[in-house]
């Protein structure tokens, strides 16, 4: 990232500075490919959400947001696929 210093002078000894941002702090655009490999890298419980979110220069909260993305965008597939299980064994309680 580049930071372009700019100094005006306003009534003598006063001055104000403004910072240009110029680089790779723009707004950037993740093809759904690489937010789906983000997340699942971010899935592994041995790994860290916040490691896996610096690797790939994310905000940790975005990277959270994504993975909620993905579960609110299944919980219907996962919904549907409980309903058609089998029903389980009724459990028998030993007598005697």
């Amino acid at each position: 990232m580049t930071n372009v210093h700019h100094m005006t002078d306003t009534e003598g000894a006063v001055f104000h500075e403004v910072a240009v941002i110029a680089g790779s702090a723009r707004r950037r655009s993740w093809s759904t490919e690489e937010k789906v490999r983000i997340v699942s890298e971010s899935l592994d419980p041995a790994v860290s959400v916040s490691a896996v979110a610096r690797r790939h220069g994310l905000n940790p909260n975005q990277l959270f947001t994504w993975r909620r993305q993905l579960r609110d965008e299944m919980a219907p597939w996962l919904v549907e696929e409980r309903e058609e299980a089998p029903p389980a064994a009724p459990a028998v309680a030993p007598t005697g």
